[in-house]
């Protein structure tokens, strides 16, 4: 009986150790982690060089393509209004009219990186461990969420989407039908 209890009280102290080390470690740190542990991940599986690259299409051959499905969003005024805009524009340059070749992976991140102030990403609104928080960067995930509506309407197959971990909208006010949203957290 005692070892058990030992056994078990000796998991717990170091869980809470495990913890206490975990929370020391800055953000930016696990972040990078994270990226790195993606990028070796992609390497091995061999998707690394299947990512679409920029550049986009020139116009002339922009003019060769049929629309073929549209969507289209509206913004509501609210306080935060201009600095998503800008989030949602910086990030739509980054990505728009680049071709996916077949075979090839969109992925959001390889194309957009990390939102920051150096890239001109503005704070705004985000969820974030189910609390809003104003972070750079705020606001894109409307645009994986469109991003994955579309790719369903298409008949296309999503390779990884994650849903956000709070629902914050009303049916008015709802970017993406209700199960359809995809946030994005660099890393």
């Amino acid at each position: 009986m005692k070892t058990n209890l030992f056994k078990f009280l000796l998991k717990f102290k170091s869980a809470q150790i495990l913890t206490k080390i975990k929370q020391a470690i800055p953000s930016s740190f696990k972040r990078k982690g994270k990226v790195t542990q993606r990028y070796a991940s992609d390497l091995i599986t061999g998707n690394l060089g299947k990512f679409v690259k920029s550049p986009s299409l020139s116009l002339g051959l922009l003019e060769l393509f049929e629309i073929q499905i549209t969507i289209r969003q509206i913004i509501p005024n609210n306080s935060y209004l201009e600095n998503k805009k800008h989030n949602l524009a910086t990030a739509i340059a980054c990505i728009e009219n680049i071709p996916i070749h077949p075979g090839q992976i969109f992925s959001f991140w390889h194309l957009v990186g990390e939102a920051s102030p150096q890239k001109g990403y503005r704070e705004s609104r985000a969820i974030v461990n189910n609390q809003l928080k104003y972070e750079f960067g705020g606001g894109l995930c409307q645009v994986p969420g469109l991003l994955y509506v579309l790719i369903l309407k298409a008949g296309l197959n999503p390779l990884e989407r994650h849903p956000h971990s709070k629902d914050i909208y009303t049916e008015e006010t709802r970017f993406a039908p209700l199960g359809s949203d995809a946030t994005v957290v660099y890393g």
